[in-house]
């Protein structure tokens, strides 16, 4: 897919499969996303799921018992234990100095990695991402706020590392095995 600089990242790309390139500038610890929150009730201990699809939501405040006849009077407390959490971690991506024009200042984005994406990356790694580009719902009075206006992420799906670290590029024991072995069944043959 085509590498596309940061700076032209824009509303028409909002919704779609976006492939950029730059600097780590700074990446957040991992931290446990909630995805299903489970509550149960502290008066029939009825088990309630709710999925949550964005990084808030609003604790129900009612149990949901059916078969109560949604009379029952007790309230819904959250159990960590039974809900399910994700890996999830921000990295503030920042274009490379070669595409920043002369005078200007370089443009950064949001990355939301989870799951298995998480610990990948560090400041100042040069890296190239594919994600969904997408905006960030305001809710609240932040929405009254802000009106037509919204903030924008890259919802990470693959990360490339650009440039391997010293660790990174040692080779490994079976790396070290296999070269020796291809060295010793040369025969005494020259390779050049």
């Amino acid at each position: 897919d085509k590498v596309l600089p940061l700076r032209e990242v824009g509303a028409k790309h909002v919704g779609t499969l976006v492939t950029c390139q730059g600097v780590v500038v700074r990446c957040t610890d991992v931290k446990p996303l909630c995805t299903v929150a489970c509550f149960t009730c502290t008066h029939c201990t009825c088990e309630t799921f709710q999925e949550v699809t964005g990084r808030e939501f609003t604790p129900l405040d009612t149990c949901g018992n059916a078969t109560a006849g949604n009379t029952c009077s007790g309230r819904p407390v959250l159990r960590h234990r039974t809900s399910r959490f994700v890996k999830f971690q921000e990295v503030k991506l920042q274009e490379p100095a070669g595409d920043v024009p002369q005078g200007s200042v370089p443009r950064t984005m949001t990355v939301y990695v989870k799951g298995e994406l998480t610990r990948q990356v560090k400041p100042g790694e040069m890296v190239t991402i594919t994600g969904i580009f997408l905006p960030v719902p305001f809710t609240g009075y932040k929405a009254m706020k802000a009106g037509l206006l919204t903030q924008t992420f890259l919802e990470a799906m693959y990360i490339q590392k650009e440039k391997q670290t010293y660790e990174d590029a040692l080779a490994s024991p079976t790396d070290r095995a296999h070269a020796t072995a291809l060295f010793n069944s040369g025969g005494g043959q020259s390779v050049y």
